[in-house]
């Protein structure tokens, strides 16, 4: 039997996901999803970054975009320039927006004292190997999006 998709929910509803090794780290939240909403065009992520740790500088298939909008706290994002090896630093805090072009190393590095807490965007349902932390959790769950009383 299916489940039935929600349309509302409050995000403190949604389990959080770390992979094994990264609990210490940072936790995900899978929001809207074709799992979790059924949408085919659209991928959003909460991703809360704990204080003193950073994420290694990966990238994404060149298809796939990545929007950044910071909600809460302040962490560094390192992201590769148009221009070959070089690496730009941008300070983000609440209301930050950052567009990450496909292919384009990018990292965060959250030295303050709090969580930093952000949004990612990104176009279409995200396919097998694009992103290692909703790969991890498809591997784990065997889906993307959980409830917590479910």
């Amino acid at each position: 039997m299916e489940k039935k998709k929600q349309n509302v929910f409050k995000t403190s509803a949604i389990m959080g996901y770390s992979p094994k090794g990264y609990e210490e780290s940072f936790l995900s939240r899978m929001l809207i999803d074709e799992e979790s909403v059924g949408s085919s065009n659209l991928t959003i992520n909460e991703f809360t970054l704990y204080p003193g740790k950073k994420t290694y500088m990966g990238s994404h298939p060149k298809e796939y975009n990545e929007i950044y909008y910071v909600l809460k706290g302040k962490a560094w994002l390192y992201l590769e320039d148009s221009s070959a090896n070089d690496v730009k630093e941008y300070l983000m805090e609440s209301g930050s927006i950052a567009f990450i072009q496909g292919g384009k190393g990018h990292s965060l590095n959250n030295d303050g004292s709090e969580d930093f807490v952000l949004l990612t965007i990104m176009p279409g349902k995200i396919k097998e190997g694009i992103n290692m932390v909703y790969d991890s959790r498809l591997n784990d769950w065997g889906t993307s999006f959980r409830l917590i009383n479910s």
